[in-house]
């Protein structure tokens, strides 16, 4: 049977957990960064409900009664219409995750990322 291990022991034979601790900065950093996250996770969630809860679905239109040229080509612009009409949240949905999530909270997070694991300023510990 073999003898057990302290795993706390181990770790000390092999000289620490062969991670690094942060600087105060670096915390600061850290907290940034899950800040942004969860304003980014927010925005999403807030820019689905807006988009597609707040919205009204449009009603479809009916199929002609008579088939004449005139009625079928009324009938596919109106068709046309809805598809517009029914498209409009996700462009919308879209438009404000491109304006709010990707162009103004993802920058500053990866910065923010950057510079907390591109930092060689940290001391490593014993």
């Amino acid at each position: 049977m073999p003898d057990e291990v302290n795993l706390d022991q181990l770790v000390a034979q092999q000289g620490g957990g062969g991670g690094r601790e942060l600087s105060p900065l670096q915390w600061v950093g850290l907290v940034l960064a899950l800040s942004l996250l969860v304003a980014m996770g927010v925005a999403t969630i807030g820019i689905a409900l807006i988009a597609f809860i707040g919205t009204a679905a449009a009603q479809a239109p009916m199929p002609p009664n008579t088939y004449t040229p005139e009625a079928v080509a009324q009938y596919r612009e109106a068709v046309s219409i809805y598809t517009t009409i029914g498209d409009a949240p996700l462009v919308r949905a879209k438009d404000l995750f491109q304006l709010v999530v990707i162009t103004a909270l993802l920058p500053p997070f990866t910065a923010v990322l950057g510079y907390i694991f591109g930092t060689q300023g940290g001391a490593r510990t014993p």
